[in-house]
């Protein structure tokens, strides 16, 4: 390659790491799509090499997105990032595209059901945590999920059962280092004791013995 041409093909690929880089920084509403095309793109020559903006993860998964489009576990891993910085609209597009892909990914619709929770989307997000259910009965996550709707809706009963499948299935789900959310659960002690009773505990009172 002529250096002419490694001039230009370096500039190509600033050009589009600029635009990656814009788009993370763009917090709310839709992130600008990459140009393919011959059209002249401004870049912001400090924000493209700074070292904060290069060791961002979600400018690495865009990247890696440009040459693995089809990739869900990229889609789904990159929508959790946007959750933990909570820009749910970017996080729902990009577990939708992992489902697109990979329609039987129970991961990705608990995922977006946890996304559209988070957006106050009950109802859309109820739909994402029972389609995670029906792929994977044992998805205890979505279980929990779903009793986070119906203790949300005010149906105790519901929601402790749903509670109780779930941790029944994953027993670290009641703890808080697996399972931040058990910290403002306020069925806890519910879901405890009721887990000790099927689990053959007793109610009676307990019996001391004598020292013989």
């Amino acid at each position: 390659m002529t250096r002419i041409g490694s001039t230009t093909a370096g500039l190509a690929w600033a050009a589009a790491l600029g635009a990656v880089c814009a788009a993370c920084a763009h917090g709310g509403g839709a992130a600008p799509a990459v140009s393919h095309d011959s059209a002249p793109i401004k870049v912001d020559a400090a924000r493209l090499w700074d070292a904060d903006t290069a060791k961002d993860p979600i400018v690495a998964y865009r990247l890696r997105l440009e040459n693995e489009p089809n990739n869900p576990a990229l889609h789904n891993n990159l929508g959790n990032l946007y959750v933990k910085r909570n820009w749910m609209d970017q996080a729902i597009d990009e577990y939708r595209k992992a489902i697109d892909i990979d329609s039987e990914s129970a991961t990705a619709w608990n995922n977006l059901g946890t996304a559209y929770h988070k957006a106050g989307k009950l109802s859309a997000s109820k739909s994402a945590f029972e389609r995670a259910t029906k792929i994977d009965p044992r998805y205890a996550l979505a279980w929990y999920g779903i009793g986070t709707i119906y203790d949300e809706e005010g149906d105790y009963d519901k929601a402790v059962n749903m509670y109780l499948k779930a941790v029944s299935l994953k027993p670290d789900l009641l703890d808080p280092a697996v399972n931040p959310q058990v910290i403002n659960n306020t069925k806890i002690l519910a879901i405890r004791l009721r887990k000790y009773l099927e689990e053959g505990g007793s109610l009676a009172l307990p019996l001391e013995p004598m020292p013989e």
